[in-house]
């Protein structure tokens, strides 16, 4: 089943994935690659940022028939 979390930035998605993550253990995925310095393992660990392999599109088809 694919969830969308969509907002404008600093609107707290990553408050919303962080919680997501530590109470229910709900990892995501972004759409866009996350930049270098964002990208370190406090802050994938902390708001369960999951990498993708592939294209987009790729992902989406599978995601959406599972």
């Amino acid at each position: 089943m694919i969830t969308w979390l969509a907002s404008y930035p600093r609107s707290g998605n990553t408050l919303v994935r962080t919680i997501l993550n530590r109470c229910f253990g709900f990892k995501s995925y972004e759409r866009e690659e996350l930049l270098n310095e964002v990208a370190d393992d406090y802050i994938t660990n902390t708001i369960g940022h999951l990498t993708r392999s592939g294209a987009w599109e790729e992902f989406y088809a599978q995601a959406a028939v599972s």
